[in-house]
């Protein structure tokens, strides 16, 4: 694996320094690079607002166009004027109590333009500005709608931002405009004209790239279509619904992450530090952890054998069961999914209505006995007829701690999105943690609010109830594509582990491909500070590989990178005080691995390992557990099977 040997560099939201509006010809704006030098953003105004990225001296984004269209058919960047051009140096550290980094590092340097485009007389000059950032992996940029001179409302129906590549190079884009997609390989040349999700991820000679948003508050999300172009490598942003907006007002960042070589790509956090700064003072309440389902998934109630399969649904006695092994296994949640209310009643309060199989109080009463935290899933369409404050506040006052919130309407429109934003607000005012379902990709809301703590916009372990798409090589996949955007409610931590020939969709109880060590890497290589894991307690309990999930952690002080194919193989080690975790997937290749241990600190540590056999082939539950004394000089050999894994956990040995 390469390495640009930088620190580990992130970015953020700050305004610049004012701005002196001078008019200057737009010949003198000048090249923006990094803190490093190594990646440089060139800027034209003449002949239509464009940008170019070199890395080094090659060129990596080629002349790619600028702008957006307003709805009167202005459109921003055809021929601006450069009014004033401001350049400032940003270089600071944040504490984040909920990512992959304890302590993130924001430094960049950036480029704000001031600029008039020209309308026909008697309209005035609509005035907006451009903001790029550069960092030493990656760059960043935005726009500030300032509206013409009159004031009034705008809206934006067009993003004409491209990002167009030097070649034609081998990339992975979303199957379909729908979040719970796969990543299909394609040619940059053969960009589907319809709507897909992003990310765009991008294999080039000298770097990997991918192209993400961050930041898109009360504002539509990105997708990317082609260009139409002849001849074009790349895409351009497509948005998901039309924005109104009062000026002034930011657009969210078009943001293309830059790494030497995928392992760097998987712990960026860049698009965390470029969302707006959390709106809590006060956070100490929000409490990351793993969650138990219910009986949905497993797809089998043993006290209410009427309902099975995709239709499975958790009673009264089911949910104590469920919150008994949280409890054995020292996990703080427990979640009650679908079929405790009725969500086709006409009802206009039927979510705070339990259905007669669901004692409420019991269970509240009960969890709170267990020291278990409830959250309740619902329905989204069901929140606008009771209103949210008062769903919420009546949650918050049976006892509940979260809400899962599902099958949002007009995924990624503005507001949908502004829609999401307000629910988390208002569960904050109740002290709940959200986890949100059937959504867009996240854009770094959960930095903003941390009390949202997961959400989906995921293709997961769910679908092996719906399909045959949660496959092994869709889970090396999405460290490198959707988990790169935020966290993802996955849900892994299937225990009935079988060939592929072996698979068939919604079976009784459920299945999932792969071996029992990749189920356990999975939970650690994709970040998710709220980690339901699926299966049911029976099929967990006295099972090799459990003891991993006992004390997982689900946020991180420290994430280093082992080895990492893209699209194939990921290791990583992740720290959390004085322990460490490391897990690994691969792809249909066996490895065999030599990991160095000297990221530890003195004195000896307890290793205990979950690791595929050779039979793990055949049999993809066979798992070999093994504990012994390392210390940091020490290297640690693992071999990881066809579609396999492993999992480890190191502490400071007792004295």
């Amino acid at each position: 694996m390469t390495s640009w040997n930088l620190p580990a560099l992130t970015f953020a939201t700050l305004a610049a320094a004012p701005l002196v509006a001078v008019p200057i010809h737009a010949a003198a704006i000048p090249e923006l690079t990094s803190p490093d030098g190594r990646i440089a953003v060139s800027l034209q105004a003449e002949g239509g607002l464009s940008y170019q990225v070199r890395l080094g001296q090659a060129p990596l984004i080629a002349t790619s166009q600028l702008g957006l269209v307003l709805a009167d058919g202005t459109r921003l960047g055809k021929t601006p004027k450069v009014l004033s051009v401001d350049v400032t140096d940003h270089d600071a550290t944040w504490d984040d109590a909920f990512g992959k980094s304890s302590k993130v590092r924001n430094h960049y340097r950036e480029l704000h333009l001031r600029l008039r485009e020209p309308r026909p007389a008697p309209a005035a000059g609509a005035d907006f500005d451009l903001i790029i950032r550069a960092y030493d992996d990656g760059i960043a940029l935005r726009y500030i709608l300032r509206g013409p001179s009159e004031g009034g409302n705008l809206t934006v129906t067009e993003d004409l931002t491209e990002f167009l590549f030097d070649a034609d190079h081998k990339a992975w884009i979303g199957a379909k405009a729908d979040a719970e997609c796969l990543y299909p390989e394609i040619r940059l040349s053969q960009m589907p004209a319809d709507r897909r999700i992003l990310p765009l991820v991008v294999e080039t000679p000298k770097a990997v790239v991918a192209v993400a948003e961050a930041d898109a508050r009360d504002w539509a999300g990105s997708m990317l279509v082609s260009t139409g172009k002849t001849g074009a490598f790349g895409a351009r942003a497509a948005l998901a619904s039309h924005v109104e907006l009062q000026p002034p007002r930011e657009s969210p960042w078009h943001a293309i992450l830059i790494a030497p070589d995928p392992g760097a790509l998987t712990v960026s956090t860049l698009l965390r530090n470029l969302a707006s700064p959390s709106m809590l003072t006060d956070t100490s309440w929000i409490e990351p952890g793993i969650s138990a389902w219910d009986v949905w998934w497993s797809g089998r109630n043993p006290y209410w054998s009427e309902h099975n399969g995709l239709h499975a649904r958790g009673n009264t006695q089911s949910h104590k069961d469920y919150i008994n092994f949280a409890a054995e296994m020292g996990w703080p949640y427990m979640l009650v999914d679908w079929f405790w209310y009725d969500q086709e009643s006409k009802d206009p309060e039927t979510a705070i209505k339990p259905q007669p199989h669901i004692d409420m109080p019991a269970l509240m009463d009960y969890a709170k006995s267990k020291g278990v935290k409830l959250i309740l899933w619902v329905n989204s369409k069901n929140v606008p007829s009771i209103g949210a404050e008062k769903l919420l506040e009546t949650y918050a006052r049976w006892g509940a701690s979260g809400v899962k919130i599902d099958f949002f309407p007009d995924n990624g429109s503005q507001a949908t999105q502004r829609w999401m934003e307000d629910l988390t607000r208002e569960a904050a005012k109740h002290r709940l943690v959200v986890d949100f379902h059937g959504v867009y990709t996240p854009t770094g809301l959960s930095r903003t609010w941390p009390n949202l703590l997961t959400q989906e916009g995921v293709l997961g372990v769910e679908y092996v109830k719906l399909g045959c798409d949660f496959t092994p090589k869709h889970m090396i996949q999405l460290p490198f594509t959707r988990g790169l955007l935020g966290p993802a409610d996955v849900t892994p931590g299937g225990f009935l582990n079988v060939r592929g020939d072996e698979f068939a969709p919604n079976s009784i109880p459920s299945t999932v491909t792969g071996t029992r060590a990749r189920q356990l890497a999975l939970a650690m290589l994709i970040d998710s500070p709220f980690l339901t894991l699926a299966d049911a307690p029976d099929h967990y309990r006295g099972q090799p590989g459990l003891g991993f999930y006992r004390g997982l952690p689900t946020t991180w002080d420290e994430t280093r990178v082992f080895d990492a194919v893209l699209m194939k193989r990921l290791v990583q080690a992740r720290r959390k005080g004085d322990g460490w975790w490391l897990a690994g997937m691969n792809d249909s290749e066996p490895v065999d691995l030599e990991l160095k241990l000297d990221f530890l600190g003195e004195g000896n540590f307890e290793l205990t390992t979950y690791t595929d056999l050779p039979e793990s082939n055949e049999r993809p539950a066979a798992l070999a557990e093994k504990t012994s004394l390392v210390k940091r000089s020490d290297v640690i050999h693992v071999r990881m099977e066809r579609d396999g894994g492993f999992a480890a956990r190191l502490k400071p040995a007792a004295r």
